[in-house]
Formats: structure tokens, sequence, C-alpha cells
């Protein structure tokens, strides 16, 4: 019942391996990355100077370059000049491999014709993905321009062809001129069910299909797991939608018609008993019907399906123009779907496939059209992942690349069908929730109700090859729309908002308020400041001393102040978070390193002073962590001619759970120096016995926020007491921060606290003021009880 008719295939030969020319002065980096190219299968050659790299290329055209920028004589930005100011060679994808990270440089090599920028060092992984990449896109628009190549050309055989028919071929000539039509249209710009539903109604209409006849369907293939299927993209305005939904989709186990198809061949039902009842009820009964497959090359696309008159049999079917016809539609269809593949590369995250920035742009502007047409809120999100720059660090980029795709996809879970997701970009995603009420308070328990579900939902740990991390996100939200208000700047109220929430503690959900924006302000502002002040060093040092129980001086803690125009000072707790934020703290805390140990030891020098009495110097977490930090401690220490034994340097607990092999590394390093360590903030963090056992520690600082609750809160006088009894026990120091009143200093001393500083001995002091103490080797009258 069912035969089968082969459609021609070509055998296409296989692709050479791509050729890949790579450009570096330097053999190591040549090596490497030939290394890696090869492994790959790639063709390499190599050049070590922008003048071989011109001279191989004229010998033989590579697919793909792979630049450096610094080179002697001829940088890359010359070299890939020249390339493009030639048409032979305009063409070639040139990916600039580079240690430069300025923007400049970076925008400097896409204005010079470059189409990507890889920053050395780079993984292995980052650059095949790019060489894939722009080798994939090289051949796409290659094969589009042969496929414009091969169907201007056939519109010119087709002319030539019509202009020499004779009236004999009055009819063929009809036929060719449809299927010029049919070529012209596959030559337009225009979306794909637009081009499919344009081309059935020619075709219905210039051949005069009458009847059964009109009747067209095109399937294209998609993959539903491993079973492949037909679904329906376009049929003749005759079947109406509910007819359409009748054979939405097919599978093979439905039709044989359909195997045939799958294997290349066109098919023809004569129109008996079916297994595909889908079609035999779509066209009212089982008559004749028409299969041809749509091509690229050997893979099938989909399939053209042509309803026959009732009776008819294929010996009076022309399958030569089926077959034409079936070639022009899978051109045109390939062609729109090489447009929209490089649409969407345009507007897409290549990762996550998620909208990219532009496209969210985009799509903000239109419902900010229409919620002021329609008179709802909407709602934007600006999500950041908490700690995704940790877990990228330890366990790799591909890790973190999973850490986004599973972010992603949790998001597209929760959101709804209307709801925008994009990637702004790293670890940042937007999300628009067009509808989340008519007024501000529907619109605010909306957004939070989503935004909780949002926050949830990447709580939830991730696998990592038996590895599970958990990162978190901290949200900021902003309504819209608001009067005068641009795209730009409702973004920015997001943005602001998640940095509040990152301040916040992470891992919380914050509302843009105008407040927000006057405290973004006040911080730019501030900052500006701060590098200013930083640079002119307009700061000054206070210090506080520290005594035993029994009222001697035993050390001086350096505090930073920040003196202003009209004489006042700004305290470190409303300047120093941000100079943490902003890395200044680095060459701040250096600043005070350097003044710090240069006044004490100039002291020293001058006068005789208690050889128990010490410089104790807070050390910022970034600090610590900074490459410089060591070598900043050996430069204050050689150029003031302090003794090490002399200096204290106090650590928080976060700076030693961050990375603890690496803060032993460089407390070993202290501690073989002479350099005592306390920590600082005691029982404020994570208070871990695991760390107090490996590390150097000599001294335990403990918080004011104990010490001020010790005579009302048993609970801090329980806590104060193990810590100075867990200290003893490890032949510890102790010290306690904040003591302000006698009845404070009485009870610490029954507990067995050694040492104290605070406000009832001393406020902090200008250095004249302590140096007078550290001669005297005492500090004289308590300031006295502070209520």
């Amino acid at each position: 019942m069912f035969n089968n008719t082969e459609h021609p295939l070509t055998t296409a030969p296989s692709p050479a391996p791509a050729s890949v020319l790579v450009v570096d002065d330097n053999v190591n980096n040549l090596r490497v990355v030939e290394g890696i190219l090869r492994d790959t299968g790639y063709r390499v050659r190599m050049a070590r100077t922008g003048e071989s790299a011109l001279r191989s290329i004229e010998i033989e055209i590579p697919d793909i370059i792979l630049l450096d920028i610094r080179m002697p004589e001829m940088d890359g930005y010359e070299v890939c000049s020249r390339l493009k100011a030639v048409p032979a060679t305009a063409e070639i994808p040139v990916i600039f491999l580079s240690a430069l990270q300025d923007v400049e440089d970076k925008v400097r090599a896409f204005q010079v014709g470059g189409v990507d920028y890889v920053v050395k060092p780079f993984q292995a992984e980052e650059v095949l993905s790019r060489v894939r990449t722009h080798l994939d896109l090289a051949r796409t628009r290659r094969s589009l321009t042969e496929l414009n190549l091969q169907l201007e050309q056939r519109v010119v055989e087709r002319t030539h062809e019509l202009m020499s028919a004779n009236e004999a071929l009055a009819d063929r000539a009809e036929q060719e001129q449809i299927l010029n039509d049919l070529m012209q249209l596959a030559l337009t710009k225009s979306g794909q069910k637009e081009f499919l539903g344009r081309a059935i109604g020619l075709l219905n209409h210039r051949f005069h299909w009458q009847g059964i006849a009109a009747r067209n369907l095109v399937f294209l293939r998609t993959e539903d797991g491993r079973e492949p299927q037909f679904e329906l993209v376009a049929a003749s305005a005759e079947i109406d939608r509910a007819d359409q939904q009748l054979c939405r989709k097919l599978a093979p186990v439905q039709c044989s018609c359909f195997r045939s198809v799958l294997e290349g061949k066109t098919a023809f039902h004569e129109g008996g008993p079916s297994a595909c009842d889908a079609l035999d009820k779509l066209s009212g009964g089982p008559i004749p019907r028409y299969w041809v497959p749509l091509m690229e090359g050997r893979r099938v696309i989909g399939a053209l399906v042509h309803y026959l008159e009732p009776g008819t049999s294929e010996d009076a079917l022309d399958q030569t123009l089926m077959l034409r016809l079936g070639e022009l539609l899978s051109l045109g269809i390939l062609r729109r779907q090489a447009d929209e593949m490089v649409i969407h590369q345009a507007f897409h995250d290549p990762l996550t496939g998620l909208p990219n920035r532009r496209l969210f742009e985009n799509r903000l502007e239109h419902a900010l059209a229409r919620a002021k047409r329609m008179g709802n809120l909407g709602t934007i999100l600006f999500l950041d992942l908490d700690r995704f720059k940790n877990v990228n660090d330890v366990l790799g980029h591909s890790s973190g690349d999973q850490i986004l795709l599973n972010t992603a996809e949790r998001l597209r879970q929760v959101l709804r069908k209307d709801d925008v997701l994009a990637r702004w970009g790293g670890d940042e995603f937007l999300v628009m929730l067009p509808n989340v009420g008519s007024n501000v308070l529907d619109a605010g328990q909306t957004t939070l109700r989503i935004a909780e579900k949002l926050r949830e939902a990447l709580n939830q740990p991730i696998d990592l090859a038996g590895t599970e991390v958990q990162v978190g996100v901290s949200i900021g939200a902003t309504l819209f729309p608001s009067n005068g208000v641009a795209v730009e700047e409702f973004i920015k109220r997001a943005d602001t908002a998640m940095y509040r929430a990152k301040h916040a503690g992470r891992n919380t959900i914050q509302f843009f308020e105008q407040s927000m924006q006057q405290d973004a302000e006040r911080t730019l502002l501030m900052e500006r400041r701060l590098r200013k002040s930083i640079t002119e060093r307009q700061f000054m040092l206070y210090y506080q001393p520290q005594v035993s129980a029994n009222g001697r001086l035993v050390g001086v803690e350096a505090l930073l102040r920040w003196p202003q125009p009209d004489g006042s000072l700004i305290p470190p707790g409303e300047f120093i978070p941000l100079a943490e934020d902003t890395g200044l703290i680095v060459p701040l805390g250096e600043w005070v390193l350097e003044e710090s140990t240069h006044q004490f030891a100039q002291l020293l020098s001058d006068h005789a002073v208690s050889p128990n009495v010490s410089l104790a110097i807070n050390v910022s977490a970034r600090q610590f962590e900074s490459p410089g930090f060591v070598a900043a401690i050996e430069r204050s220490l050689g150029e003031s001619g302090l003794p090490p034994r002399r200096l204290k340097l106090e650590v928080t607990e976060s700076v030693l759970m961050k990375n603890l092999e690496q803060a032993l590394e460089i407390m070993d390093w202290l501690d073989a120096k002479g350099i005592d360590l306390s920590i600082d903030d005691f029982g404020t963090g994570y208070s871990s016995f695991a760390y107090l056992k490996r590390l150097p520690i000599r001294q335990i600082k403990i918080d004011q926020t104990f010490v001020s609750g010790i005579r009302t809160s048993t609970h801090d006088a329980t806590i104060v007491a193990a810590i100075i009894g867990m200290a003893r026990r490890l032949d510890m120091e102790t010290v306690a921060e904040g003591v302000e009143t006698l009845a404070e200093l009485r009870m610490l001393r029954r507990l067995g606290c050694q040492y104290f500083q605070g406000y009832y001995f001393s406020r902090p002091r200008p250095w004249d003021d302590v140096a007078a103490m550290l001669i005297r080797g005492d500090i004289g009258e308590p300031d006295g009880d502070v209520s």
C-alpha cells in the first residue's frame, strides 16, 4: 500500500580539519596554545612576529587566527588592521589573546576587526570554546553566502531557460516562473512562519490547485529526548486551527510515511487504511497524499505533505516538481534558521541561552509602555549570587558555569510565563515581572512573594560532581513605571537595592527607596574624598592604651582617624566599611603600618620604654589577603627599625576562616619573625577551636559586646568566663575590649582576665599624649566610669 521513491542525495566529502594560525612572540605561549589546538584535531601553524604572520597568510589563508597584541616591530592591532584591509583576508576571524585587561585595550581590539578577546592566563576550555564558536559562525556565514550565490545562480539559470523556451513549453515556462517566484520569496527578509505561509499560498494560487489538492502541510523536525518528531509549522488557509491541532506533532510510530521521510526518501500514500489517523481526519478521509523530505545535505529537517485528489495515482504526480518545491522550501527554511541563529546570538547569553542585557532593555521598554497604558505596576529584580566568586576560584570556571546554568534553570522553574529572565553579566541576573498589581501595596506583596520563592530556590545546595555547594542570592527590587524615569534608571535602582541587600547581610531582599539613591550618592562622594585623602596622606593616628590588672601599661593600639577641614574627625566606623568594599583598605592599612611603626620606633630610640610594651595594629581581611601584605610588613619593620617583638597584629576570625591554609602559612611566617598575633572581636565570628589549635595565636581579645553585658546578662558573663578559661588552658593571653566602668573591671579581674582596654582607662588619644604615658610607664589617673 505504501510506495517509496528514493530522493537523490549527494555525498558530501568529509571536511578537512580547521586551520589555525597562532601569532605570539613568546615561544612558551605558542607551544601551550599549539598543544591545546592539536590535541583537539586542528591544524596549527605558528608565527612569532606580525611580519612572519602576514607572510604565512600569503602562502595559505587560515580558517581562524589567535593573535597576541604586544609583539616587537608590529603589534597585533596593526596585523589585524592589515588583514581587514585586504578582501582576501578580511573575513578571517581574529581572536586576540593578551594579558592586557583594560577596557581601552579590548575596545581597540574590536575596533580594528577582532571578533573576540581572551585575557591571559586563560583556561584551555575557554580558548577551545571561543575557537569553536567563531569557526561555526564563519562557516555559517560562508554557507549563507554560498546559498545566496546558489539561489542567485539558479535565478539566472531559470530566467535563461524561460527566455529560451518556445510556445510548446509555455506550461513549463509558467511552472518555472512560479518556482522562480518561490525562490525570490525564499531570498526575502521575513520570519519562518511568514515565509512558509506565503509560500503555500503562492503554490496553491499559481498552480491552480483546487479542492483537496490545495491542502499542503509543512512540518519541521524536533527532538523530544531521543525520539525525533515532526511539528506542524505551516498549513493551507483552508485548514482551520482546530483541524491543525489534530496533527500538531507526529512521531515515527504513527506513520510509515514518516519513517521513510526520515531516511531522506519521498513517500506516497494511496489513500487506504492508515496508521496515521490524524492526517486522515484532517483530510476528511483516507485520500492520497505525497510526502517530500526537506533536507540540509543528508540531514532531514522536515517534510512537505501535499494532498491529492481522490483516486490520483503516483504516476500522475509531477514528482520532479515536488522535489524542486522541497528544495526551495528547504533553502528558504535554512536561510531563516541561519538568520535566527545569528539574531539569537546577538540577543542571548551564550552560556545560559537567556536574553542578554540588550534584549532585556528592549523588552523592558515595551513593558513600561504597556504598564502606563494599562495602569498596572511591574517589578524589576536584580539578583547577584552570594559567594559565587569563592566557589569559582576554588572549584574552577567549569564548576562556576555549572552553577550559572543551574541558577538559570531554577529561576525559569519559579517564574511565570510572562516574566522575563535575563543574564546581566557575571553572576548577575535580572528578572522583570510585567504585572504585579494595580496598587503599591499589592505590587509589593506580590513582588516579595515571588522574590522569596526565587531566593529559596537558589538557596538549595548544588551538587557539582559529588561536591555540594550553596551560594545564596541577594535581591534588589524596584517598581515601575514612574513618571520621568527611563529604562536605564529603573535597572540602576534595582542594582542599588541589590547592594543594599548585600550590605544587610547577604541572602536578603531589599526594595529601592529614594534614600537608597541618596545613600549611593553620598557613598560615591565619600569614596572620591577617601581616594584623595589616601593619596595626600590626610589621615592621623590616635592610640588607646592597654593595661594589666594592676594598672601597668602593656601596649597601645593604633586607631585610624580621618580629620576634616572643620577640625572634626570621622571615626573609622564610618569610612572603614567603604574602604573594605572598594579595596582602598589595602593602601590605607599600609599607611597605618608605616606611620605607627615609625612613631613607635622613634620613641624607643629616644626614650627607655618598658620592654613589655608593644604596638597593636588591626589588620583587615582585604589587607591580610592582599599579595603585598607580607612585603608591607617587612618594609615597615626594615625602614622604621622597630623590633618585630614589639609589634602585635590583630586579625578577626573571619580572616582566618576564609582560607585557613593561606592564613596558617602567613601566620607561621609572622611568628617566625617574632611578631605576636591576636584574635580581635573574639566570639562574634566562627569561634572554631580548629584554628585556635593550629595557628600561632598569642592573645584573644574579648569583644566589647560581651563586656558591656557582663553585669546584666548571665549569658554574656558565662561566655566571657568560658573564653578566659579556654585561653588559660591554651596558654593564651586575654584582653577585654570596651571596659567602661569600675564594676566591669572588677568582675573581669575576678574571672581571671589579664589585660584591659577601654574608656574607663583612657579614650583614644593623639600620639603626643600617649607617648608621655609610654615614657612614664603608666596611664596616670583613669578617665573613670562612663555611663
